[in-house]
């Protein structure tokens, strides 16, 4: 598959970085408005001024900007069949975002929005074990202020949508401010199937660290993202699950980057199944997005 990159900067670089480490496909160029800004890198990527020719060579899009014009450069890609994978939805509304869709499902393409942190291999690898939890309790801290941790706050949904299968009944968020920053900021979720789902998230902490907790009928998982540990509590004591993270399973940037070129080459298999599951992700977010008024 050939890869087109709408966008300039380090995350574009990145990108590159993995491509070449990791999945090997073919980079066409890079689309940006401002030639100025862009230095070519050291693989000699190609400069496009003109948004169509890339298009016309490409068989997946990475957005890696999300200005004015996102909406109709994405809108004509997923048009001529391509696949997107969106670096930022912060322009994104409801409306728009059920346009995206709709026209996916149509052109039978694939839409990936970036949510690394989901693709943990701690997460991913404990999956498994994870089976109808009744509660999920979800703990950041963070080192900076709190606006840091909202490009991981469409991961921590992510983990939640994709382990209860239930309609959420109520949401509940919480933001305590300290002068120009927030602090600490509590996301609950209630299900109809009566579990629950919560995110706390502070920034009075000397290091960041991530733990996910999964309450189950039977058994407990704890995971710590920094101690790259997955701990199953069962009603026999505490079992420690032995695999080895740390050795012997890939980074998140490339788990993530590999299940979408996935699912982009089994497009008749994958597509319904994975834009709905990215579309109800999106309008959650947004949903809670507003609701903290950030």
């Amino acid at each position: 598959m050939k890869i087109g990159i709408v966008g300039y900067s380090q995350d574009t670089l990145d990108l590159l970085k993995l491509n070449k480490k990791s999945l090997k496909l073919k980079v066409v160029g890079i689309y940006t408005r401002n030639k100025q800004e862009f230095i070519s890198p050291k693989d000699n990527i190609k400069y496009y001024s003109d948004f169509n020719k890339l298009l016309d060579n490409s068989d997946v899009i990475f957005f890696i900007d999300n200005d004015s014009d996102f909406l109709d450069l994405a809108t004509k890609s997923i048009q001529q069949s391509k696949h997107i994978f969106i670096y930022n939805i912060n322009n994104l509304t409801k409306e728009n975002t059920n346009s995206l869709f709709k026209l996916s499902s149509e052109a039978k393409t694939n839409i990936q929005i970036k949510k690394t942190s989901f693709f943990n291999p701690i997460f991913q690898n404990s999956r498994k074990h994870i089976d109808n939890p009744k509660l999920i309790e979800i703990h950041r801290k963070n080192e900076s202020s709190i606006k840091y941790s909202y490009q991981n706050l469409l991961s921590d949904i992510g983990i939640i949508n994709s382990c209860i299968n239930s309609s959420i009944k109520k949401l509940n968020t919480i933001t305590i401010p300290s002068s120009k920053t927030i602090n600490s900021l509590f996301i609950s979720f209630e299900f109809d199937n009566k579990s629950i789902a919560t995110i706390t998230t502070n920034s009075i902490s000397n290091k960041n660290n991530v733990s996910v907790n999964f309450f189950q009928t039977e058994k407990n998982i704890t995971l710590d993202y920094n101690r790259k540990t997955c701990n199953l509590f069962t009603t026999n004591g505490c079992k420690t699950i032995k695999e080895s993270l740390r050795n012997k399973t890939e980074k998140s940037e490339i788990l993530e980057l590999k299940n979408f070129i996935h699912n982009c080459k089994n497009t008749e298999l994958n597509n319904t199944l994975s834009n709905t599951y990215e579309q109800n992700l999106i309008l959650l977010f947004l949903e809670v997005n507003k609701r903290l008024n950030y």
